[in-house]
């Protein structure tokens, strides 16, 4: 785990996750110490793509990760 990292932030991740959430791909690889490559393996993957508004135009990207269901005891 980074030295940067909280205690607190990893368990709140963990916990969101435990509980079937959808987490911030960043958070998640922060949290595990992972990398984006390791966690797509893992885990479910979700994208979704908003429209900026004007002035600043084109695509706003959200990705997160959850476990998945089934997947650690995590219900559906």
């Amino acid at each position: 785990m980074s030295d940067s990292v909280s205690i607190e932030f990893v368990r709140q991740v963990v916990l969101q996750l435990l509980a079937g959430e959808w987490v911030d791909t960043n958070d998640v690889c922060s949290a595990l110490d992972l990398d984006f490559k390791t966690c797509m393996h893992m885990f479910d993957f979700s994208r979704e793509v908003l429209w900026n508004k004007p002035p600043l135009n084109g695509q706003f990207i959200i990705t997160k990760f959850r476990i998945r269901p089934g997947g650690m005891g995590v219900k559906a």
